[in-house]
């Protein structure tokens, strides 16, 4: 605190708790509510990997921003040979379009934050498609680097680049899609108690726990793992914060007449 250049953070909320000792708090561990679990989510970004050729044509690739549901279609790739031959009527080149499309499913619900393009080769050998996507994404890059100061960079790596440990050859793309999800609160998940008690969430309750005046329950925690590390903190918190919030209620009332 005494150096002012330190940045000091401390997260929190307010939920009405209980000390209970079960199978629930054994261990240090907790029991949160479903509610609760939904107003501790985090974002956590999942990236969707693919190798092309430089030749492949690439179709209806969703934009940054857009929201998606694990079902939905990323981009349909489309193989050279379709992409580029004229040596079939429409029909014909249809089916084979079809027969020979790849259509990668997005598998998150979440929404696309950025889509990068790294290519071992020359942009010139790329489809337009592709191309496009890769002059798109080396601009993103460079705004990046310029933002912060950095040496401006592109897409463009050699064979010493690896994806999932095999090297990306010559004339091959990796699209990489950037989807960010929202996660709520779930067991395995660390929580820290009263500003300083370390605890593990051991169930979330899809069911309503409440006091004997109605009053729902969120957080359930061991009065023995208070015990055990000789704090009072918590008691103090506890009856202070849920005396503050019934001063509260009477202070409006009293000033609404």
């Amino acid at each position: 605190m005494l150096d002012p250049k330190r940045i000091i953070l401390k997260n929190s909320m307010i939920v009405k708790g209980a000390f209970y000792e079960s199978n629930q708090t054994h261990e240090d561990s907790s029991a949160i509510s479903r509610r609760m679990g939904e107003q501790l989510k985090s974002k956590t970004t999942k990236i969707k990997s693919f190798v092309v050729n430089f030749k492949q044509n690439l179709l209806d690739v969703v934009k940054p921003g857009s929201k998606l549901s694990p079902k939905d279609i990323l981009m349909v790739i489309e193989d050279e040979i379709t992409s580029t031959t004229n040596a079939f009527d429409d029909e014909s080149l249809s089916v084979l379009r079809k027969l020979s499309n790849q259509s990668p499913r997005s598998g998150y619900l979440g929404n696309v934050d950025r889509i990068e393009v790294i290519y071992h080769g020359d942009k010139v050998d790329m489809s337009p498609s592709l191309k496009q996507l890769a002059d798109r994404s080396d601009r993103q890059t460079a705004d990046v680097c310029k933002s912060s100061g950095k040496p401006v960079i592109s897409g463009s790596v050699n064979d010493d680049y690896r994806v999932s440990g095999v090297p990306l050859s010559l004339d091959k793309a990796e699209i990489k899609f950037y989807i960010t999800i929202e996660t709520p609160a779930g067991v395995g998940d660390k929580i820290i108690n009263f500003s300083q008690m370390k605890s593990v969430i051991g169930e979330v309750m899809e069911y309503k726990m409440t006091t004997e005046s109605g009053e729902e329950i969120d957080l359930v925690f061991g009065f023995r793992s208070i015990l055990n590390r000789i704090v009072n903190s918590p008691l103090i918190i506890g009856t202070t914060t849920t005396l503050l919030n019934v001063i509260a209620k009477e202070a409006v009332k009293i000033y609404k007449g």
